[in-house]
């Protein structure tokens, strides 16, 4: 087995919890398995309230500041948080050339559907009220997140609320951009210690 793939063994496996953690202490070693994960050293990030609803923007140097990715964590919706996923995220924005804003919906089973679906429509709702254009606005997601994604899309349509311009679900650029995240960082560099 390569040296890279012998690191992300053993970072999942001396980082996982039992079978038989409960939905906090699977939350507790997520989040310190993700802490070990490198993030760029030019990123700023800057929290921001989203009418009750933390959110983060995540402003790399190549960032427009009239361009937003709006970023929906994965994690099987009952686990994952902006600190989880902010080294993709942040990525990801920096490959759109946008500010990334990276949101913490609600998590299960506390809040089961339609709770994150409500979280992802009140963080596009609040872009659209902060006066950023449709047209400049992306939705993308990993795991869990990419479902929202599709979920958020249909809610938008629904509600007759304007479309975003991207779709990454049809977006083979981000998938190039979150391989070459996940190479660069996960598998092929460091974990930090």
């Amino acid at each position: 087995m390569k040296a890279s793939l012998h690191r992300a063994h053993r970072l999942f496996k001396d980082n996982l919890p039992s079978y038989s953690a409960s939905v906090e202490e699977v939350r507790k070693h997520i989040e310190a398995m993700f802490a070990l994960l490198p993030v760029a050293s030019d990123l700023i990030t800057e929290e921001v309230d989203i009418n009750g609803m933390k959110g983060e923007w995540q402003i790399v140097p190549e960032s427009r500041e009239n361009r937003v990715l709006l970023y929906l964590h994965g994690g099987g919706f009952m686990y994952g948080s902006i600190a989880t996923h902010r080294g993709e995220s942040s990525e990801l924005g920096r490959a759109a050339k946008a500010r990334t804003l990276s949101i913490n919906y609600r998590l299960a089973p506390e809040h089961p559907f339609p709770a994150p679906i409500e979280d992802a429509m009140k963080a596009y709702d609040w872009l659209l009220d902060q006066g950023y254009s449709p047209k400049n606005i992306i939705i993308a997601g990993d795991s869990a997140g990419g479902n929202l994604t599709a979920a958020l899309l249909m809610s938008i349509r629904d509600t007759k609320t304007p479309l975003p311009a991207g779709r990454p679900l049809k977006n083979i650029a981000f998938l190039r951009a979150k391989r070459e995240f996940i190479k660069k960082t996960t598998f092929h560099s460091e974990i930090r210690e």
